[in-house]
Order: C-alpha cells, then sequence, then structure tokens
C-alpha cells in the first residue's frame, strides 16, 4: 500500500513539474506618455504623462477637472485644457495667452 501511495505522489509531483516547466513567459510593457512641447512667451514647457516641466525644471501639480489640469512652477501657471487641447499660460496671476506646441 504504501508503494503505490508514493507511485501516486511521484506521479503528481512530476505532472505537476512538467505542467509549471510549460507554462510561457508573459511579457508586460510600460506604457510610456508622448512627449509634448509648447513654447511661447520666452518659456518652454513640455508635458509627458502628469510630468510637467518649465525651461527645463519639474513643475507641480495644483488642480485638476474633468476639463483641465493646473501646473505651477514659480510665477507661472499652466493650464491644460483636455477637451480643446490647448495650453494657457498665466505669470503672476495675469493672463499672458496660448502656448504654441512644436
Amino acid at each position: 500500500m504504501k508503494k503505490r501511495m508514493v507511485a501516486a505522489a511521484l506521479m503528481g509531483a512530476s505532472l505537476l513539474a512538467v505542467t509549471l516547466a510549460s507554462a510561457q513567459a508573459v511579457t508586460q510593457y510600460t506604457q510610456v506618455a508622448k512627449k509634448r512641447a509648447y513654447h511661447g512667451f520666452g518659456i518652454t514647457v513640455t508635458r509627458a504623462g502628469d510630468a510637467v516641466r518649465v525651461n527645463g525644471e519639474a513643475a507641480r501639480k495644483q488642480e485638476y477637472s474633468a476639463d483641465a489640469d493646473v501646473f505651477v512652477h514659480g510665477p507661472y501657471r499652466i493650464v491644460f485644457h483636455k477637451r480643446t487641447g490647448k495650453v494657457r499660460l498665466m505669470k503672476n496671476g495675469t493672463y499672458l495667452g496660448v502656448l504654441k506646441s512644436r
């Protein structure tokens, strides 16, 4: 009786090993956001996902809603409108205008 139990255990272990060995590895790729650049009014703004840089320095996200994302860096406020795709610039609370994409 013991020999049969040992044989069954060995068969089960070998089936498990074959099953695990034949499983294919799953490859996952990270999604990279497309980097976009905007310029005007003496500054350059780049955005890749939620990473925004103003003249090469990082800006922080201040506000976000269904309509727009607002980033702040020093005296600048950069508003990214989601529906229209426009990027508006403010400096010290004064509206300067729309940045152009490169």
